[in-house]
This record gives structure tokens, C-alpha cells and sequence, in this order.
């Protein structure tokens, strides 16, 4: 879509959108959005199979590890079909088990700071307009692109208060808010991932895919309905490999976290490819150079103030992290209601961090120039 953010693209969506440009407008091409057809939340048998003993291999296995067991930003478990079997399996499990608990805490700090933020900031120039069978219909509005200088009050508009009628359901508010923002983590949030993914993580990639089967369609009145989507691909210390997919409710998926192999198999079309960090900083000059989109006057207002409010936070949380004598490691590895505790601290904060960063900036002007 043309309002999707600038670095959100491999090159076989530049092309389109390069295409849908020098199209001058969309009468040719079918506007009509698909109906929903997926589930919000995998079931069991998508997730973990026939449930298999992680030692034997038996089916329908019902002990599973309480140690790494993750429950709310995703839906992983290790399987075992007697205690006997857990404990001889234990040796082997041990490090996969550290990992994937590290993994689970270190995506639900990152993703309940990432909504804080996108929450904060939220400056899209579209409206919601109503939603009928699951499509939510949104419009573009004037977003006065002659206008050169903005302040941070001009620009944010307050979520969801602003924008929604009282009816509307928490899926179609989360929907909204991430709807086309999929690349924002990677590219913005990169002080963020660098401070939660990098020490849970090995090697952290881009996995771009066309998404299947969404629980909720979020369509812009007017044009084509776009799939493309990206999320990080992790590659722990052990060589699992997991999707980290902080803005799917915007397709209606509420989890975060994921094996990969169920990421692709259950939420995306086959064809994914899987790229660099680098790579999607790269597409994001490229769309900049090629696809001629306006980033000028509003918009980069916009990139300019979401830019200096995540520099702030990202100052605020070392800053907090310091003072408590600790790493963010540190942190992932405390007791599990030590940790509860730490993570709901470190999340008030940065609400709190963004919340004064945001009224700082509410009557400054925000150059609207790169």
C-alpha cells in the first residue's frame, strides 16, 4: 500500500510499488480486500503436533517443562510422556531449555516496550472508518503536505481515545495500530532489538513474507490489499531458529513468538526469504531514491520525531538499567518472580520515559527536512 512505512519492502515490492505509482491510480486493479479467514491464536495441534516425548518420540505426551514453557507471547512447550523420560532427558535439554527461557522474557520486554512506544507515537495520517466481517476500513486524510514545520502536539494523535468509537474491540484498536509498521522494529526500534534480542540471541535476520490466512484484514479504502510482511528471524546459541513478530495483530495474530518452522508453515505463504539487518536498512535508501514517495513536510516530521523520542528512550532505559547495578541479561536470568517484578519495573519506566519525552516535545518545532 502506499501508506506502508519506507523501509517495509524486498525488491519484488518496490517493483509493485514502483508499478502502482506510475499506475497514477488504482481504477485497473481490484480494490475489493479479502475476508478474513485465519485464527487470531494457532491451535495446539498446529503448534505442537501429536505432542511427541522430546526422549522417545511417544505421541500425545502430557508432562511438559515448566522451565521454558512460554504461554504468553507465544506458544512454546517441550513434551515428555513419563517423568523417567524427562529426567533422562534432561542432560540434553538443559541448554535448549536456558535459551528459549531467555528468548521468551527477553521478547515479552521487548514487545510490551515496542507497543509503549508505537502507543506514544502514534502520528499515522489515516482514520478508521468502520469494520464490517472482520475488514477494517481505513481512509487517508489531509495530512497538509505543504506544511513545513510541525510540533510534536501537531503531529501525535492520542491512541486510541482519538480514533476509535467506544465499541470497538481491543483486536481492531491493536490492528490499527500496527497496521503497516512491520518494518518499524527493524529499522527504528533498532536500539531496542539490539539491547533485548542481541544477548538472548546468536544471529538476529530479517524473514520477509506474504502472509496467509489473517484473522483481520486492515484495508485502505481505495487501493489494493498488500500481504507483505516482515519479522525478525532468530538463531539462538543452540542453532533453534524462532519468529520474532512483534506487529502481527495487525493481521489479528496475537502471538509474538514463534518456531520458525510453525511461522512458515501456519502464517506465511512458501517463498519466504531471509535477509540481513543491513539489508533492510539498505531497502529502506532504496525505496527513498527510487520510489519517489514524499518524504517531505509531514512524513519526515514524523520519522524525525519518532527518531529523537527512541534515542530518549533508549537513553532513559540505560540509564535505569545502570542504576540497578544490572544488565538487561541480568535481568532474563532472575527467578521467575524476581524477573515479573523487573520486567513490569522496566516497563513502567519507559511508559513513563516516553510519556515526558512526548510532552517535551509537544510544542517544539519538528523540522520537516532529512
Amino acid at each position: 500500500m502506499l501508506n506502508r512505512p519506507l523501509a517495509d519492502l524486498s525488491l519484488a515490492f518496490v517493483m509493485d510499488l514502483l508499478e502502482f505509482i506510475s499506475a497514477g491510480d488504482t481504477r485497473s486493479r481490484d480494490t475489493t480486500p479479502p475476508l478474513p479467514t485465519g485464527c487470531p491464536r494457532l491451535p495446539e495441534d498446529a503448534v505442537f503436533g501429536n505432542k511427541e516425548c522430546a526422549k522417545c518420540g511417544q505421541s500425545d505426551s502430557t508432562l511438559s517443562c515448566d522451565l521454558c514453557k512460554v504461554t504468553d507471547v507465544g506458544q512454546l512447550q517441550v513434551f515428555h510422556c513419563s517423568e523417567a523420560c524427562q529426567k533422562a532427558h534432561w542432560p540434553d535439554h538443559e541448554a535448549i531449555c536456558q535459551a528459549r527461557k531467555t528468548l521468551g522474557r527477553s521478547v515479552s520486554m521487548f514487545s510490551d516496550i515496542w507497543t509503549a512506544f508505537e502507543t506514544a507515537t502514534f502520528a499515522c495520517s489515516t482514520a478508521f472508518v468502520d469494520e464490517k466481517l472482520g475488514v477494517i476500513t481505513i481512509r487517508t486524510k489531509d495530512d497538509m503536505p505543504n506544511r513545513r514545520n510541525w510540533t510534536g502536539e501537531s503531529l501525535i494523535r492520542r491512541f486510541p481515545d482519538d480514533l476509535f468509537p467506544d465499541a470497538a474491540s481491543d483486536a481492531t484498536k491493536q490492528a490499527f495500530l500496527f497496521d503497516n509498521t512491520c518494518a518499524e522494529p527493524l529499522i527504528l526500534g533498532k536500539p531496542l532489538h539490539e539491547l533485548f534480542l542481541g544477548p538472548a540471541c546468536q544471529k538476529v535476520q530479517v524473514g520477509e513474507v506474504d502472509v496467509k490466512n489473517p484473522a483481520i484484514v486492515v484495508h485502505l479504502r481505495g487501493t489494493p490489499y498488500y500481504t507483505h510482511h516482515s519479522v525478525f528471524e532468530v538463531t539462538l546459541v543452540t542453532g533453534e531458529v524462532y519468529a520474532v513478530d512483534l506487529t502481527g495483530a495487525q493481521y489479528g495474530f496475537q502471538e509474538k513468538l514463534y518456531e520458525w518452522k510453525t511461522y512458515d508453515t501456519h502464517r506465511a505463504e512458501p517463498g519466504s526469504e531471509i535477509s540481513t539487518l543491513d539489508d533492510a536498512e539498505e531497502s529502506e535508501r532504496v525505496v527513498h531514491m527510487l520510489a519517489g514517495l514524499s518524504i517531505h513536510g509531514r512524513a519526515m516530521a514524523v520519522k524525525n520525531l519518532r527518531e529523537t523520542v527512541m534515542r530518549d528512550l533508549r537513553r532513559s532505559i540505560d540509564g535505569y538499567v545502570r542504576s540497578k547495578k544490572a544488565t538487561i541479561k541480568d535481568m532474563m536470568l532472575l527467578p521467575d518472580s524476581e524477573f515479573r517484578v523487573a520486567r513490569q519495573q522496566l516497563v513502567t519506566h519507559a511508559k513513563t520515559s516516553l510519556q515526558n519525552a512526548v510532552e517535551r516535545l509537544a510544542h517544539m518545532t519538528i523540522i520537516a527536512r532529512d
